[in-house]
């Protein structure tokens, strides 16, 4: 997932700090408030990162499940690391598996 989150950062890394940022002022509401940088990131990903797309439909899951964490911990988010690293390794799960089926493809 490394890789991912480095071209994450490399093509949307203004998208994902303006939502990180907003997430880290607004804890009680974030998902309201915090609505525009999430759609403004999301477009970024999905324009720019075809990978992006295969880890949300692999990691359906792993993600919803984080997200579920995170909504009902709000106050709490470590309590969601376990989570998270899931959802981490899923991605790298998919973009590996990815990679190899490119290689393998003739």
């Amino acid at each position: 997932m490394e890789a991912a989150l480095n071209a994450v950062s490399e093509k949307c890394g203004t998208e994902f700090r303006n939502f990180q940022h907003c997430v880290a002022e607004n804890r009680e509401n974030w998902e309201e408030v915090c609505r525009p940088q999430k759609a403004e990131f999301a477009k970024c990903t999905s324009e720019n990162m075809q990978f992006m797309d295969l880890v949300r439909e692999g990691c359906f899951l792993e993600i919803r499940q984080y997200e579920r964490c995170i909504k009902e911990n709000r106050q709490e988010p470590t309590l969601c690391e376990e989570k998270r690293k899931r959802v981490l390794e899923c991605g790298d799960n998919v973009i590996r598996n990815n990679q190899e089926d490119s290689e393998n493809s003739p």
